[in-house]
């Protein structure tokens, strides 16, 4: 975004993250994007819905049978 000095200045956008948890559906939080599965591992953490990031066999996006890109809004935690 350009200033009036000729500066410009980055706009962060924020964007929801839906977190599943074995597949389930748990919550959709908003967030600016970056540290996805980080963020993710410890919502469920708070939450009581895991004791420890040790528990966590795996976390991924979410992504259709066969696709190898997709949507980056949708992480599992198993």
């Amino acid at each position: 975004m350009a200033r009036e000095d000729g500066t410009t200045e980055e706009i962060l956008a924020e964007e929801p993250l839906e977190v599943r948890l074995d597949g389930h559906p748990v919550a959709v939080l908003m967030r600016t994007p970056g540290a996805d599965f980080e963020l993710a591992v410890g919502f469920l953490h708070a939450e009581g819905l895991i004791d420890a990031a040790a528990e966590v066999a795996g976390v991924s996006y979410c992504r259709e049978a066969g696709e190898t890109r997709g949507p980056t809004n949708r992480v599992s935690v198993a």
